[in-house]
């Protein structure tokens, strides 16, 4: 798909641009926030990924609800930042809403299932040296003080190294940020050139108005 925004710097009018730039400002600040709350998701559910499903997942980071009331609120601006110049705009949310929890959940889902056997397979590895190396250590030295300060020294966390369940997760965390970042990022731009179409369309059927109301 072409970007429209290829076309807006030779075709549109100042006025346009104002609104375009209104547009842009307010996107920004609405998935700046969305993107903090990915964090916070991200962290979550690398620890525990048992825990993501689409309900969380639309109360923290985004939901369909979250980017109507954003529509709303957005036309409201434009028409008090213009004094009601565009007072007629009217906006399809279903056309311009481009999110799809259901789509993506799917991809997410399957990223946090194969997350959740590597989580598995660490944790029981980790435990099975330490258990090892615990039995070793008894039979070789049943002081009870020195085999506490080798546990300390030796253990699954430490043989395991880069892959034990401690980098495992944050790897993860990561991982799953980048794909809710994705996610965010094309919604974002979806949302952006979905408002701008709908934006010029209205704004040229209200200055084509106005031109038969004044020949009128």
């Amino acid at each position: 798909m072409i970007d429209p925004s290829i076309y807006f710097g030779y075709y549109v009018s100042e006025f346009e641009k104002v609104y375009i730039s209104l547009i842009e400002k307010e996107l920004d600040v609405f998935f700046s926030t969305c993107l903090k709350s990915a964090e916070t998701y991200s962290a979550i559910i690398a620890n525990k990924p048992s825990l993501h499903n689409k309900e969380i997942f639309e109360q923290l980071v985004l939901s369909s609800k979250t980017i109507e009331n954003f529509l709303e609120n957005i036309i409201l601006k434009v028409n008090e930042q213009f004094n009601n110049n565009a007072n007629d705009l009217q906006i399809n949310y279903e056309y311009v809403n481009s999110f799809d929890f259901n789509k993506y959940n799917t991809f997410l889902e399957n990223t946090i299932k194969n997350f959740t056997t590597t989580q598995i397979v660490t944790k029981v590895s980790e435990r099975i040296v330490d258990f090892a190396i615990s039995s070793i250590f008894d039979m070789l030295c049943p002081d009870i003080m020195i085999n506490n300060l080798c546990d300390k020294i030796i253990s699954g966390k430490k043989v395991l190294h880069k892959n034990n369940l401690q980098n495992q997760v944050k790897r993860h965390d990561k991982l799953i940020y980048k794909q809710i970042e994705g996610l965010l990022i094309n919604v974002k731009t979806n949302l952006r050139n979905q408002l701008i179409k709908v934006f010029i369309i209205s704004i040229n059927i209200s200055e084509n108005m106005e031109e038969l109301v004044s020949i009128a």
